[in-house]
């Protein structure tokens, strides 16, 4: 599924790794609609948080977070702006973050906004 893509992905590249997707075509040359429709999934998602994974690195102080489940990060190399990726929404709508030391310094961007 695109959400099992999508979590390889993120879990992937927190951890330093890098992600080679196989996606064989027909003999005819033209690929599956199955496939099809999870690579345009996975672009769908990449344009809206593609910055978060390309050209970044794992965060020095930690790759997930202890806290919360399924909570990834991710740096580029000025390490000034951290990337936090939720696999999934607290049912409470309330978020803890063990790791990031939030300082009166810090700027909070929403993706989204």
């Amino acid at each position: 599924s695109a959400s099992e893509l999508i979590t390889t992905l993120i879990m992937t590249i927190a951890c330093g790794g890098n992600i080679l997707i196989n996606v064989g075509p027909a003999k005819d040359g033209t690929i599956g609609p199955i496939f099809e429709e999870r690579l345009t999934q996975l672009g769908d998602w990449l344009k809206v948080n593609g910055e978060a994974i390309y050209g970044s690195h794992p965060w020095e102080v930690c790759q997930n977070d202890t806290t919360t489940p399924n909570i990834w990060y991710t740096t580029k190399d000025n390490a000034t702006t951290l990337y936090t990726l939720m696999l999934h929404w607290p049912q409470n709508n309330v978020l803890y973050l063990a790791c990031p030391e939030i300082s009166k310094l810090s700027k909070i961007h929403n993706a989204w906004s």
